[in-house]
C-alpha cells in the first residue's frame, strides 16, 4: 500500500457532482505507458482514506492510500513519483500521484 494524492476532476471538467462520502473506493486505474488502451491496460485500484473525500476541507486534493485490487496486477507501477488516472467507467474522475 502506497500513500498518495489524489487530485479530483472538477464537475465543470467532466468530474464528479460530489466528492465520495465513503472511506474506500475501487475504480478503474489507466497508467500512461498504455496510452488510451482500455482492452488490457485497465487494473481495479482500491484507495483508502482515514477520512470521506466528501467531508476534507480541500476539495480538490486528498490524501489516500493506494493498492491494486488483484494479485496479478502490475505493482511495480505503484511507486513515488507514479501518477495515473482514475475512472468510474469511461469517466476520468481524478489524477493519482504516488507518494511512497
Amino acid at each position: 500500500m502506497h500513500s498518495a494524492l489524489v487530485r479530483w476532476v472538477p464537475a465543470e471538467a467532466g468530474g464528479l457532482e460530489t466528492l465520495p462520502p465513503v472511506l474506500r473506493i475501487i475504480a478503474l486505474s489507466l497508467f500512461p505507458e498504455e496510452g488510451t488502451n482500455w482492452r488490457d491496460g485497465v487494473w481495479s485500484i482500491v484507495l483508502f482514506f482515514d477520512q470521506p473525500p466528501a467531508e476534507q476541507t480541500n476539495r480538490s486534493s486528498t490524501e489516500a492510500r493506494v493498492d491494486f485490487a488483484f494479485p496479478e496486477a502490475p505493482h511495480e507501477r505503484l511507486h513515488a513519483g507514479a501518477r495515473f488516472g482514475v475512472y468510474y467507467g469511461p469517466t476520468k474522475v481524478a489524477d493519482v500521484d504516488v507518494l511512497d
